[in-house]
């Protein structure tokens, strides 16, 4: 019986690792391709102009091949990184929704698309980035672990951040920073400042004290006004959650 186990576990397993090696890239177009993989590296990272130059970037993969799904979604989030998160303007804001929403339409099985989609609703105000479909899928379980915090919950966030780093060791900065963010809602101040490697991602810091301001006001929540309180007022560039 063990054996038959064992056998049926390795043929699934190599099976999913074929269908893996079989997926393929945002785009058929080599230009589109480059481009867009330019717009994501300069997306995840840090200095004056990066956000603009990849948007820039999405939009000439977007010329080259306005069927490339993925790409509109990168599109969405850099308009909303660009309009400044939950404070960009509510026509921003709608307008990333919908590009993402025909990203979706583009590539409904491109998971990517959907959680810039949970992304852009986030920011818009709406409570439907709640359950994570995929436990395995460690990009979602860290930005839902990062919501869940806003939203006061700070133990329950970071237990989701802590699993998304498990499963993905090698991630993007970005999981720093919606850690250091959950640690200082948790009033874990000393950790929070640990956990952020660099002295660039720790002014970007200074992005929880808006976070904390807008998500105090509409929860009302007495754990959020305070971690915000012990913030401090400091105003950074907000930092890439890529």
């Amino acid at each position: 019986m063990a054996q038959r186990i064992a056998t049926a576990l390795v043929a699934n397993i190599e099976n999913a690792v074929m269908r893996r090696g079989s997926v393929a890239p945002p785009t058929a177009n080599v230009d589109a391709y480059l481009h867009f993989l330019r717009g994501k590296e300069l997306l995840r990272s840090y200095g004056e102009g990066v956000n603009e130059a990849a948007r820039d970037h999405f939009l000439k993969a977007i010329e080259l091949d306005p069927t490339a799904g993925l790409v509109h979604a990168y599109l969405a989030l850099a308009d909303v990184i660009i309009g400044g998160y939950g404070d960009a303007p509510r026509a921003v804001l709608d307008q990333a929704r919908d590009r993402a929403l025909h990203a979706i339409a583009l590539t409904p099985d491109e998971a990517r698309c959907n959680r810039m989609l949970a992304l852009t609703l986030l920011y818009r105000g709406r409570d439907e980035y709640d359950s994570v479909d995929n436990p395995y899928d460690a990009d979602t379980l860290a930005q839902t672990g990062y919501l869940r915090a806003l939203r006061g919950d700070a133990k329950a966030g970071l237990d989701l951040l802590d699993k998304a780093v498990l499963l993905n060791p090698i991630h993007p900065t970005w999981y720093y920073h919606n850690r250091g963010e959950a640690l200082l809602i948790a009033g874990r101040h000393r950790d929070a400042a640990a956990s952020l490697p660099s002295a660039q991602e720790r002014l970007a810091m200074g992005s929880t004290c808006g976070v904390l301001r807008r998500y105090g006001r509409r929860r009302q929540s007495a754990r959020l006004r305070q971690a915000r309180s012990r913030a401090g007022t400091r105003s950074h560039d907000r930092a890439d959650r890529r």
